[in-house]
């Protein structure tokens, strides 16, 4: 949503629709004995890293981040994160054993047959995750935009996007 914001006054406001949404997720490699059943578990000693995309720079990382202070746990877990260029570095970083934890989209997750969901963020600290669709205002091909953003809503589309993760807005 915040990239969409900043490119307001370059697309068709009229044409502007929020289709999908997404989950904030803690992975954990699927051999391992960690158990992840809540957040301040990421605290506990034998958490040792904790994979997450860069917190300055990357919606993903910046949601953790957001998380974590909700839960009051950034200040405990800070020394633990290892930042990485973005969610699928993340991913690949807890596929390979060299973090213990990783904060991922739910779509991500869902590509690594190496990875489980050990947690969903709870409801009282999940950031909002919606992705926007939009025509570009000087898009030359403003008729094919239109007809490719209406088959975007169409239920064929949807059954490919619930099949990958994505939640899907009505």
């Amino acid at each position: 949503e915040a990239q969409m914001n900043r490119l307001q006054n370059k697309i068709l406001p009229t044409t502007r629709a929020d289709l999908l949404t997404n989950v904030l997720v803690v992975i954990a490699r699927k051999d391992s004995a960690q158990s992840l059943s809540q957040l301040s578990d990421l605290a506990k000693p034998e958490v040792t890293r904790i994979a997450i995309a860069d917190p300055q720079a990357v919606p993903a990382g910046v949601y953790a981040k957001e998380v974590l202070i909700k839960a009051k746990l950034w200040d405990k877990i800070e020394p633990k994160i290892a930042p990485t260029e973005n969610v699928r570095a993340t991913l690949a970083v807890v596929e390979a054993g060299n973090a213990d934890a990783g904060f991922v989209y739910k779509t991500d997750s869902m590509i690594s047959a190496k990875v489980r969901i050990a947690l969903e963020i709870p409801a009282e600290f999940a950031p909002k995750i919606v992705y926007p669709a939009a025509i570009v205002a000087r898009s030359k091909h403003q008729e094919q935009a239109q007809r490719f953003l209406a088959f975007l809503k169409t239920e064929e589309a949807g059954q490919v996007f619930r099949r990958l993760g994505f939640g899907i807005i009505q």
